[in-house]
């Protein structure tokens, strides 16, 4: 049973993020490892 509901819940595409929130998620991400390696450096 639960299961079943986690699957539909997966199944549907999240509408809360657009292409923009990803765009900066990534760029974040991207920022971060460049100070860690900055940092290691």
């Amino acid at each position: 049973m639960i299961h079943n509901v986690h699957r539909k819940k997966t199944k549907k595409p999240n509408q809360k993020y657009t292409e923009a929130d990803i765009e900066k998620a990534f760029e974040a991400i991207e920022n971060g490892m460049s100070q860690r390696k900055a940092a290691w450096q």
